[in-house]
């Protein structure tokens, strides 16, 4: 007979080249919001925002806006002659047109963070390298050796001089030139700096650690944000006043300040605490809003304020209902996707890595983020399509209004979370202690089931699922135990009031737990994959390729990554096929198949589908296959017996109508231990039982 091995690369090669298209599609996103560096209001008309994407130009005061290029770029400014510029890895870009055509400088070894233009002769930069950890990936351009400090030119731009005398830590934030040509550093570590003759000596004159912005309102009148707090100088920033009360706590850095014509100054804070101001000089602050982790504030030419964010983009203040609106939030680049959960209704939930919760009410084409704002969840789940259940390190919240707002139900270290739409109960597995509750009320309110062994403080319950008819409940529980891992699937018939352990191993997690349209049982450990048929009385255990994600569709196929894409079986994981990967380039993190049966795929680069149906179609559609197919036995390794699977194929391979079909099992050193089958049969798939024990009448007492 042929192999398994030859007939596998025969469908292989028939699926892969049926069409031209890649079986595996992108969808639209989801995208990550553009982080927001800088703000510059250029003329009455014309806006600059520098971004983590390129720079962004509206010439139309902000109601449109066009992506000049696709650099990361961290800082713009412009001269008295009106000349701007905008800052890059390595070099300054220069436009004499208003942003229609750009000059480039080079500055050796700078890693841009900041610009100063005093004339179009004399230019300050400030650099930092921790500022680019990111920045070969959207520059294109070969990365030199950065040194922190200050950059100085006094020829525009043709020769530069590293400027660092008197700063000990020279990690640059930010520069301003005051009004008596005075210069101020600010410091990643150091505090801040001045000099009085263009940066060739420079001293001490802050006491802080952290600056990371100046705006002076007034000459001689100068702010700064710090890591601990505002503070204020009166003489050209000699000595400094602190001026943060009303501000939150000194753990949240004031990243950037302004003032508008009317004398109110704003500040910009991190880590989500969004935009204060001052009415008084700075004396007392007041939170305006904007939920968001600042980084720029700026006034266009009617006054209106404008803040960009983290990964938020750009908004602006409207006076008259006292909110913020989104302006900018184009994203370009796809981002690192988690977790995938479809709706009753097919739409998709999307858990991304730093950059929030994406929804989708068709198919990926477009993504909206909703207002989540915690960091990358544990665990996601959906009651319709307007209930979202979110698990959190050290908290649960719930959504009944598709992801718009928000509330804490429980203080949890949530891991997974599981909702059975036949009893209407959301189940919860936490962390230590590693424990599961459950929630009749959509998530508002959690009630405590059952507590699992104490091992070591690092376990958790990482996977939860009841079955349809008897809602026996599985657990998939790890523990960092003494010298090794324990991992187990527990079991329970009576609500979780006792549980069984079903599986134990020191190197294999039960990573999923599914239940198919026919209600057969599956859990996976890598290439352990353990199947009932009976709601969990009963367990066998097949081997093949896999990961650590399994999935069905709604034709009975299952489905699983090995690292390179992947697999589906039809016969409950007895064969297993690869399915077509053209088109994917990253790697699998979670898999979901909606009720169309089309694929999703969570990747580190974006959502991608396919059809399912397809597949199946791909090989139905095929010439019928002219080789014979032995499938691998199963269970394997068994004892006593083992069933084996083979098809016969539609032409006759001998002479006559039928194919004369002998199945002989040999030993190790190719002895003949029985004949299984010898005689004539027709095209079809046939199993046969091998018992070690006996064949038909025949007394064999192998060992197993």
């Amino acid at each position: 007979m042929k192999t398994l091995k030859y007939f596998a690369c025969i469908v292989l090669f028939s699926i892969q080249t049926l069409s031209a298209q890649n079986f595996w599609q992108q969808t639209n996103g989801p995208y990550g919001g553009a982080t927001i560096y800088d703000f510059l209001q250029y003329n009455d008309s014309t806006i600059f925002i520098a971004t983590n994407e390129g720079l962004i130009k509206s010439i139309d005061n902000g109601s449109s806006w066009t992506r000049v290029n696709s650099f990361k770029v961290t800082c713009l400014g412009v001269d008295k002659l009106n000349t701007v510029y905008f800052g890059i890895s390595g070099r300054l870009k220069r436009s004499t047109d208003g942003g229609n055509n750009w000059t480039d400088i080079p500055v050796p070894g700078a890693a841009i963070k900041d610009i100063e233009i005093f004339y179009k002769d004399t230019i300050f930069v400030g650099s930092w390298d921790a500022w680019l950890t990111d920045q070969s990936k959207s520059t294109n351009l070969e990365q030199p050796v950065f040194t922190n400090g200050v950059f100085r030119t006094f020829d525009y731009g043709n020769t530069w001089t590293l400027v660092n005398n008197g700063i000990q830590y020279p990690g640059i934030y930010d520069l301003i030139i005051l009004s008596n040509n005075y210069i101020l550093a600010g410091t990643s570590g150091g505090g801040i700096y001045r000099s009085t003759n263009w940066g060739d000596f420079w001293a001490n004159t802050g006491p802080f650690i952290y600056v990371e912005s100046f705006y002076e309102t007034s000459s001689g009148n100068v702010f700064t944000g710090t890591n601990l707090g505002i503070y204020c100088s009166t003489d050209f920033g000699n000595n400094w006043i602190y001026r943060s009360s009303g501000l939150p706590s000194s753990i949240y850095r004031t990243t950037c300040l302004i003032e508008d014509k009317s004398g109110v100054l704003y500040a910009g804070i991190d880590l989500g605490k969004g935009v204060y101001y001052s009415s008084n000089n700075g004396i007392s602050w007041n939170h305006l809003g904007l939920g968001i982790s600042t980084r720029t504030l700026g006034l266009d030419s009617e006054s209106r304020l404008y803040a960009g964010g983290l990964s938020n983009g750009l908004y602006r203040y409207i006076i008259s209902d006292s909110s913020w609106i989104s302006i900018y939030n184009q994203g370009y680049t796809h981002v690192k996707v988690n977790d995938l959960c479809i709706t009753a209704n097919n739409n998709i939930l999307a858990s991304t890595e730093w950059w929030g919760v994406h929804y989708s009410t068709n198919s990926g084409e477009l993504w909206e983020k909703t207002n989540y704002l915690g960091y990358e969840p544990n665990a996601i789940e959906t009651i319709n399509d307007s209930i979202i259940i979110i698990g959190q390190s050290n908290f649960v919240t719930v959504s009944f209004d598709t992801g718009k707002t928000w509330q804490v139900t429980g203080n949890f270290d949530s891991q997974s979370l599981y909702y059975d739409p036949i009893q209407q109960i959301v189940y919860l597995g936490t962390r230590y202690p590693c424990r599961i509750y459950t929630s009749s009320d959509f998530g508002l309110s959690w009630t405590f089931l059952s507590e699992f062994p104490q091992i070591n403080l690092q376990q958790s319950i990482i996977k939860i699922l009841v079955t349809r008819n008897n809602h026996t409940i599985l657990a998939s529980y790890w523990a960092s135990a003494p010298y090794a891992f324990l991992f187990r699937l527990y079991q329970s018939t009576d609500k979780g009031i006792s549980w069984q352990v079903i599986y134990q191993d020191y190197n294999r997690a039960v990573t999923s737990i599914i239940q198919d349209i026919n209600s057969t049982l599956y859990a996976l450990a890598y290439e352990k994959l353990m199947i009932s048929e009976d709601e969990g009385q009963t367990w066998i255990t097949r081997i093949s390729a896999g990961r650590t994600v399994l999935v069905s569709d709604y034709s009975g196929r299952i489905y699983k990554d090995n690292g390179v894409g992947i697999i589906f079986s039809s016969d409950k994981g007895i064969s297993w096929f690869s399915v077509d990967n053209s088109g994917l380039n990253s790697w699998i993190n979670d898999i979901a198949i909606n009720h169309n049966n089309r694929i999703f795929l969570a990747t580190n680069a974006g959502v991608y589908f396919g059809e399912a149906d397809s597949i199946v179609v791909s090989i139905e559609k095929e010439k019928p296959i002219n080789t014979s197919y032995l499938s691998q036995n199963y269970p394997n390794p068994f004892n006593p017996s083992t069933t084996i699977k083979f098809t016969i194929p539609q032409t006759p391979l001998s002479f006559g109508e039928g194919l004369g079909v002998r199945l002989i099992v040999y030993d190790i050193l190719g002895n003949e231990i029985a004949t299984l089958v010898k005689e004539e049969k027709q095209p079809g798939t046939y199993e046969v039982e091998f018992n070690i024990d006996s064949h038909s009448g025949e007394v064999r007492n192998l060992s197993s």
